[in-house]
């Protein structure tokens, strides 16, 4: 038997009807009113869209019981005809929590399909009135302005009809087309690619479908593409950009795509306002209309010209062809006159960076310049003009400068006026003197702020900053009216360019984290800030090891590199002083370091000198390992050999399993983990002493990192250790990303009470200054130096052991042994809270400030979620906070951020991570 359910709707009644044969259709059950040739005509309508191939599915026609297209039902005495459509599957767009960019983009391109599709269409036979025709949009809203009793919402839909009034003329002349017209985020449906992102997948309900101006199918689209957001401007700007990709945009049609968004918006509040208070269809209305009225709060604060001027930009138009003459007379007036040096160049980040997020992105563009004066008691405009305010309090002017081929306005902010608004003033005439505001005690400068605008709008509404992804738009309105001064450090590339430069004068095999990676300029802490004045928790980042721009280690680094910086075979004290500092901190027997430069060069000589010493060639490692990348530590890591571009193990390497308690065959719940994992170190030993050709050494991490912050069951260090060496081969611990207090002790074998015979250092050692060491007993040492002489150039440099001993300082002055050990129980704590709430991750493992979490499509089966760990990582830039995957299938969150990370930053890197693992997957 059928199964029928209601599905809403707003006039007509509709029901999904699940056949016996498993089918599903749409049954539309019309309103008394309903005219049957629209009807009809919407129903062609439907098939022609089928047939188009437009890539975007929409509901098919199919016949009812009786054959017909068009059924009648008899009900309580009434007829009402009744239509029976497909089923899309799907899911609707308001149930997403989140719209990226990508989703807006093909929600533009729909509708500029729709156009498309619908431009040979002709219009309905019957030519009436409709309520939602944004060419007549007034009247709509004066049908029903009366119900609305907020006089803050009547004022908000005066100022938008206002704007729309102004451009009713243009509106009624654009291009004409049938058009869809109610693309909300009830009718489109959306359904995930190979990717996992979501994709536009169909697009239901032609009710409202009628022959009217051609761009009202993108201005409902950007209407109800802003509902809901932090951003509506940008989302609306992300919408355009997908049509005007698709389809050319007529730049008298992007001209009303702003106010006819907003009178759509009128529309919507004010009918649903309407139909509540007359109790029809109450919770739908309610629904429908749920962030209509805080949206139009919101565009209020938007000037037409910036939305209009951000639309252009985003159709590959010149933002605002208008100003070029404004902008040329300013260049020539305000740049070539204006006395006083400007401190840094217009639209620069200003003040503290603003920790980056998505929605909104945080305004931090200073716009204007500041600006020094030459003298202070008399500020000068090259240019006169109207001066249309002068506010002593606010300590602002501002003068409409309107005699010369443009209009333009002037702002001057932090001066006390000598002018008096509602004057006009002549060139070269005084405007004020320098206000306390601008007067800076501690360096005896002054300076006062000049802003240029091209537009009326603008002025009312001017902010000190604007957000970067503005910047170019910004540039466009508001030119700047004064060069820096020569002195002053300009960055002479724009910030996207530096990925550019990048990719065409490197080898790519050089990778970078991040898709759309930012160009950074600063660091400070555990934050780090890019050309935009964004600033970003470091959350991946073990080579600061005590810190981005750690004092005492700048300081360190500073002093040597102005006495002292030369090769190692000089001698001078650091060498031997960060040495024995190493040395003294390694317990018995290690006493024996050797500097290099890098950890992979570090793996590289204790791979030599293994080999030297013994007199074998063979190595046992660890599957899944990393130990750098020169030819021959690559030739010991599974990591690298067993990836794309690898060649494949060595002969001469031999692999024992990695002692994954979460996917290898032994796990947390076996308390003899440990000595199974370690049998198989045995086994191999064994074999290869058997074969006649015994191990070398066996190198390992205590904690695999980049094989996925595998974390080593108790006691398996040792006994794996024990059965190496009475297989005569050493033992290398590769401290290279765990060493010196990463995870809550001083090297990372010591939790596992084993001393291997080699130990390896690398990335924390300098705090970002290129040293790595080797460390070894005595008579391994002599050994080595029978052979083959050692030498490296920069290793152990004056400069790069000032760095390390001042590191070794700040770790012991400030305790952050012990401070990894507590802030990182507290990290896994609070991560492990996170597992219990989201399935998606499969487990979370780690010692001090070094943990991993695994994610994972299903928890049974342990299928690797890769494409989620992206898409976490590239989410948590984009609201500020850095980590990203690795691990074998690259599904594996790192997170590795500097020893002075504290429970605060925990905090926000948590809060971010589970706000992005509640957004729609």
């Amino acid at each position: 038997m059928a199964q029928i359910s209601e599905l809403g709707g707003e006039i007509d009644q509709n029901v999904l009807v699940e056949a016996d044969d498993g089918n599903r259709y749409v049954v539309k059950v019309f309103s008394d009113a309903a005219d049957p040739v629209e009807i009809t005509w919407r129903g062609e309508l439907l098939r022609h869209l089928g047939e188009s191939a437009i890539g975007v599915a929409v509901p098919r026609p199919r016949p009812t019981l009786g054959g017909e297209s068009l059924g009648v039902l008899r009900r309580d005495g009434r007829l009402n005809h009744i239509q029976v459509l497909s089923w899309l599957p799907g899911r609707l767009l308001s149930s997403l929590n989140r719209r990226p960019p990508r989703l807006l983009q093909e929600i533009g391109a729909t509708a500029a399909t729709l156009v498309t599709a619908l431009n040979d269409v002709a219009p309905p036979p019957a030519v009436r009135s409709h309520h939602w025709d944004l060419t007549r949009a007034d009247e709509a809203v004066a049908s029903c302005l009366d119900h609305i009793t907020d006089p803050d919402r009547v004022a908000l839909v005066t100022q938008a009809m206002t704007r729309y009034a102004a451009l009713r003329g243009r509106i009624r002349s654009l291009p004409k087309s049938v058009v869809h017209n109610d693309l909300n985020d009830f009718n489109i449906l959306v359904g995930r690619d190979a990717h996992g992102h979501h994709r536009v997948s169909g697009v239901v309900d032609v009710g409202d479908a009628m022959h009217t101006a051609r761009i009202a199918e993108l201005s409902v689209a950007v209407a109800y593409a802003m509902l809901g957001v932090g951003d509506p401007l940008r989302a609306a700007t992300e919408v355009v950009r997908g049509y005007a990709r698709t389809t050319r945009l007529d730049p008298d049609e992007i001209g009303v795509i702003y106010p006819l968004a907003a009178a759509r918006l009128c529309v919507n509040a004010t009918t649903w306002t309407r139909r509540v208070a007359a109790e029809e269809t109450v919770d739908y209305g309610r629904a429908r209309s749920r962030h209509s009225w805080d949206l139009l709060a919101m565009l209020g604060d938007v000037p037409s010209t910036l939305a209009e001027a951000t639309f252009r930009e985003a159709a590959g138009l010149d933002p605002w062809p208008r100003g070029a003459a404004a902008r040329t007379e300013v260049a020539a007036t305000f740049g070539a006159r204006l006395t006083g040096d400007a401190s840094r160049p217009a639209l620069a980040p200003v003040g503290t960076p603003a920790p980056n997020r998505a929605d909104p992105q945080p305004a931090t563009l200073e716009l204007g310049i500041e600006i020094e004066p030459t003298d202070v008691t008399r500020i000068v405009t090259p240019v006169g003009g109207l001066v249309e305010t002068a506010d002593s309090h606010e300590q602002t002017v501002t003068i409409r400068h309107d005699g010369g081929s443009a209009t333009y306005w002037s702002v001057w902010r932090d001066i006390a006026p000598v002018v008096v608004a509602g004057t006009r003033i002549g060139d070269d005439s005084p405007v004020g003197e320098v206000a306390s505001v601008g007067l800076d005690e501690k360096t005896d400068r002054a300076s006062f702020r000049l802003t240029v605008l091209l537009e009326a709008d603008l002025v009312s509404r001017v902010p000190a900053r604007v957000q970067p992804w503005l910047r170019t738009v910004w540039a466009a309105l508001s030119p700047s009216p004064l060069r820096p001064a020569s002195g002053a450090v300009v960055d002479d590339h724009p910030p996207r360019d530096a990925v550019a430069v990048r990719e065409k004068y490197t080898g790519r095999a050089q990778r970078y984290y991040f898709d759309d990676p930012m160009t950074l300029v600063s660091s400070q802490g555990v934050w780090m800030s890019d050309t935009e004045g964004l600033a970003y928790l470091d959350a991946i980042n073990n080579v600061t090891h005590v810190g981005h721009a750690d004092p005492t280690v700048a300081d360190a680094v500073a002093r040597q590199v102005r006495r002292l910086n030369t090769n190692s075979r000089f001698v001078y004290a650091e060498y031997g002083r960060y040495a024995e500092r190493l040395a003294n901190l390694l317990p018995d027997p290690l006493a024996v370091v050797y500097f290099v430069c890098t950890g992979s060069e570090a793996n590289d000589l204790a791979l030599r000198m293994a080999r030297q010493v013994t007199g074998r060639t063979d190595v046992m490692v660890v599957d899944g390992a990393y130990h750098g990348n020169t030819t021959a530590v690559l030739g010991i890591s599974p990591d690298r050999y067993d990836g794309p571009g690898g060649g494949g193990r060595p002969d001469t390497t031999h692999v024992v399993l990695q002692p994954d308690r979460y996917r290898g065959p032994y796990g947390y719940d076996d308390p003899l983990a440990a000595q199974k994992y370690a049998a198989d170190v045995d086994l191999v030993a064994r074999r290869l002493s058997a074969e006649g050709r015994a191990p070398a050494a066996f190198f390992t991490e205590a904690l695999i990192g980049s094989g996925g912050q595998i974390t080593l069951p108790p006691t398996y260090l040792a006994s794996a250790f024990e059965a190496v060496r009475t297989a005569g081969g050493l033992c290398v611990s590769d401290e290279v990303q765990i060493g010196i207090g990463r995870l809550g002790t001083m090297w990372g074998f010591e939790a596992h009470g084993a001393v291997p015979d080699i130990v390896t250092l690398g990335k924390p050692l300098g705090n970002g200054m290129p040293i790595a060491a080797v460390a070894t007993t005595r008579e391994i040492a002599d050994e080595f130096d029978r052979g083959m002489r050692y030498f490296n150039t920069f290793a152990g440099n004056p400069v790069c052991c000032a760095a390390g001993l001042a590191v070794l300082d700040v770790i012991e002055r400030d305790g952050l042994v012990e401070r990894a050990a507590s802030t990182g129980a507290h990290l896994l704590s609070e991560l492990r809270g996170l597992a219990d709430r989201h399935a998606l991750i499969g487990d979370v493992r780690g010692e001090g400030v070094y943990a991993g979490i695994e994610l994972v499509q299903d928890r049974a089966t342990k299928q690797p979620a890769a494409a989620q760990a992206r898409y976490v990582s590239e989410r948590m830039r984009e609201e500020g906070v850095l980590i990203y995957p690795n691990g074998r299938f690259g599904n594996i969150l790192k997170i590795k951020p500097p020893l002075i990370f504290g429970k605060r930053h925990v905090q926000i890197l948590v809060d971010t991570l589970d706000s992005i693992l509640t957004e729609d997957w």
